[in-house]
């Protein structure tokens, strides 16, 4: 226990101590401060009150709303001035108590789960000593992703201990941080959430055995199809160009992209859908209907609200979202793997490592959080890391729980944890001469990318999952014993 006391009081000084040096640090010059997306946001925070109940903030902003709805409250209260200055302190600080939060709601996730100190270390490490928490935080604050980070953490919390109200509340919370949090969360508080049984298919039964194979194989080749005829389309017609001046498709490599992207698409819904037939009868049996009626309505009433008070616009929607995922998803072979790897840590290869046992836990779960990661892989499919934000709890804690289970040598985790630390990049410095340096800032911003940053960090990530194959194998010889 004292162990344990100490382990976490050095890993909250390692944490805190770091984001004092990213807030300290160097900052973004582009919008004076507030960055690409900030500029918005700050626009947001000079003329709230008016833009909100003027119908002036188009509807994705508008699900971003909350964190300077707090900041134009502060400036209100204590009559400071409206500059971005005041708006990036202001939010840096928001930023820092939510991260505290977060940590907080870890600690109490880790005891939940009877972790042990080496587990915690690797935990802490993925979750906390990262690139968008150690860097990205301090130098582009005026961004809600640390936030929605942070109530992604709470929500795991509150679920595993079916806390509902405490669920709906970071539910509606969020869905005024971060567009997806919303269903999200509602998956998650009214969906079923008892472990899923298969059961086996009739051995005498021979054509009803058959064809429940057959349909099972047929759901599985949908998505892959899908994705095959939207992305050939994509390719085909638009000419691997894409929004936001992102960088072009690698048109030598497109044919490998495509190939390995789909194989990620068919491991994946082969481990979730092999048992279609089977799933959706747990499902119909475990449905409450009540419970379904209420999360539709919860759903529309929140979406009446944002449609109220928000003006008919968007800078996003659906359609050009989906082909930024295709597009995304073919720039380079892995490039998604490779970006969240190169955002959020090693863990990303422990998944892959440990998939069968993985799925096996979630599914374990329950529904809910059965939907919740297939949401998650939606997103993973593209190579913006910051879209898995909110899910990054649900996707990193089942890992944790598989790791606990092995005895991990205390050398490895805290090798874990210096590696994190190197990989988070807090030491890079991003600016020239005070300016953004446009390189530097998108080494591994995903879909702007410069190629031979892609290449640097796919050879890390292939080293690195050498090194956590080793673990892997010294893990499971020591159980063995």
């Amino acid at each position: 226990m004292q162990n344990k006391t100490i382990t976490w009081l050095v890993l909250f000084f390692i944490l805190v101590s770091l984001l004092i040096l990213s807030i300290f640090g160097e900052k973004i010059s582009i919008g004076g401060g507030a960055g690409w997306d900030g500029t918005y946001y700050k626009k947001i925070c000079e003329n709230f009150n008016n833009d909100l109940f003027s119908n002036n903030i188009d509807r994705y902003t508008i699900q971003r709303v909350f964190p300077f709805a707090i900041i134009n409250m502060v400036v209100e209260i204590l009559n400071l001035q409206k500059n971005i200055s005041i708006y990036i302190n202001l939010m840096t600080i928001l930023n820092f108590i939510f991260i505290v939060i977060a940590s907080i709601f870890f600690k109490l996730i880790c005891e939940y789960h009877n972790f042990k100190i080496q587990t915690i270390i690797i935990a802490f490490s993925t979750f906390f000593l990262n690139y968008p928490i150690l860097k990205l935080m301090g130098y582009y604050p005026l961004l809600t992703d640390y936030i929605t980070f942070s109530i992604g953490i709470a929500l795991y919390y509150y679920f595993i201990k079916r806390k509902s109200i405490s669920v709906l509340i970071c539910t509606v919370v969020g869905a005024f941080s971060w567009p997806t949090l919303l269903i999200q969360g509602l998956l998650l508080n009214y969906m079923p959430n008892k472990e899923i049984n298969l059961q086996n298919l009739p051995k005498k039964q021979i054509l009803r055995r058959l064809s429940i194979v057959v349909f099972n194989y047929f759901v599985i080749l949908l998505p892959i199809i899908f994705y095959g005829i939207l992305t050939i389309s994509h390719i085909f017609f638009n000419k691997f160009q894409i929004s936001l001046h992102r960088e072009v498709t690698n048109n030598n490599l497109l044919v490998l992209s495509m190939i390995l992207t789909g194989a990620m698409l068919l491991l994946f819904f082969y481990s979730v859908l092999r048992n279609t037939y089977q799933l959706f009868s747990v499902l119909i049996k475990q449905l409450n209907i009540k419970r379904i009626v209420l999360m539709i309505l919860v759903f529309v009433t929140i979406n009446l609200i944002i449609n109220l008070i928000s003006s008919n616009s968007s800078r996003h929607n659906i359609h050009s979202f989906i082909f930024e995922l295709l597009s995304e998803s073919i720039q380079a072979p892995l490039t998604n793997l490779v970006n969240h790897f190169a955002y959020y840590g090693f863990t990303i290869i422990l998944i892959i490592l440990f998939w069968k046992k993985y799925i096996q836990l979630i599914f374990e779960q329950g529904f809910g959080y059965l939907s919740v990661l297939c949401m998650a892989f939606i997103f993973s499919i593209g190579n913006e890391s910051r879209y898995l934000i909110n899910f990054i709890p649900f996707l990193f804690f089942p890992i944790f729980i598989i790791l606990n289970s092995y005895r991990i040598a205390t050398s490895w985790s805290v090798v874990f944890m210096l590696a994190s630390l190197i990989l988070s990049r807090f030491w890079f410095t991003i600016n020239i001469n005070n300016i953004t340096n446009w390189e530097n800032y998108m080494l591994s911003q995903g879909p702007w990318q410069p190629f031979k940053f892609y290449i640097i960090f796919l050879i890390v990530f292939i080293i690195s999952s050498l090194a956590l194959i080793k673990l892997k194998q010294q893990l499971e010889n020591q159980n063995d014993k």
